[in-house]
């Protein structure tokens, strides 16, 4: 299932932030989306992101969700998280417009990679294959195995100011897919993270 997958990639990522944090720390650098360093309040980086031309949609108490232009890509989602004990962002998911077809939602991704790629290196991990039992011979099929949780396509980079994950994407129980892209900043998710064992 997707929560499955979910938790072998935030295992991967804590591994790698308990190995890179100290780094980040000492270079006292954040990973930048669309050229904003992750870091500051809610509302300020927010504000960064509107002056780029994004349009604020919905608030929660812990991020804020906009509309807007990424990578040139229009109609995109973008959800700006803060950690839960402060107000300081810490991570910035992105939904790609959801497609229709696997053909639509593969070439998003390979597109997204490549790009990410050419900026990034090669990831740190990567999986491009469907679980055992899926039936993938065709489009409708492949859509039909990501509904299902049976679809394993992601790609991680791993850098020292944070991590960023790519993936064909699904949430449970939702009829749209579409190509998600992750920035997890290094030092200040370290901060949510450790907030959250306070919690427990």
């Amino acid at each position: 299932q997707t929560k499955t997958m979910m938790k072998r990639i935030l295992i991967a990522l804590l591994f790698v932030f308990s190995c890179i944090g100290a780094m980040a720390q000492n270079a006292n650098e954040h990973l930048k989306f669309m050229g904003i360093p992750i870091n500051g309040t809610l509302e300020s980086f927010t504000q960064k992101l509107v002056a780029k031309g994004m349009k604020r949609e919905h608030a929660w108490d812990n991020a804020v969700l906009l509309k807007g232009t990424f990578a040139g890509l229009s109609g995109c989602g973008t959800c700006v998280m803060k950690v839960p004990s402060s107000n300081i962002v810490c991570k910035v998911v992105v939904c790609l417009p959801s497609k229709d077809t696997w053909e639509w939602l593969e070439n998003d991704y390979k597109q997204f990679k490549q790009m990410l790629t050419s900026k990034y290196g090669e990831p740190l991990q990567h999986s491009e294959t469907f679980k055992a039992g899926a039936f993938t011979s065709s489009d409708y099929l492949k859509i039909s195995a990501l509904k299902e949780g049976k679809c394993d396509y992601h790609s991680s980079w791993g850098l020292n100011e944070g991590f960023i994950i790519l993936e064909i994407f699904n949430a449970d129980g939702s009829p749209d897919c579409c190509v998600r892209l992750s920035y997890y900043d290094a030092i200040n998710y370290k901060l949510a993270e450790d907030s959250k064992q306070n919690d427990l």
